[in-house]
C-alpha cells in the first residue's frame, strides 16, 4: 500500500483513497478480491465505508515524491 489519503466529507463521514500494488501477474478477478479486502479492512479497523482503492501493477514507488 502506499498513497494513503484520508478526508473527511462531512461530520462523522470519512473516506479513504489508497493505492495498492499487485504483481504483474495476478489475474484480474485475485485484484478483484484484493480491493474488497482492502474496503473490508478499512471499514473494520476505522469504520470508513468510502474506500477507494487504485489497484497498481508491479511498483512504482521509486517515482513517487518523497515527504
Amino acid at each position: 500500500l502506499h498513497d494513503l489519503h484520508v478526508w473527511t466529507i462531512t461530520s462523522g463521514i470519512h473516506a479513504v483513497s489508497v493505492h495498492v500494488v499487485l504483481a504483474e501477474r495476478v489475474a484480474p478477478a485475485v485484484a478483484d478480491v484484493e480491493v474488497g479486502r482492502v474496503a473490508e479492512s478499512v471499514t473494520e479497523e476505522f469504520l470508513i465505508i468510502h474506500t477507494i482503492t487504485q489497484i497498481e501493477r508491479g511498483s512504482r514507488q521509486s517515482e513517487e515524491p518523497t515527504p
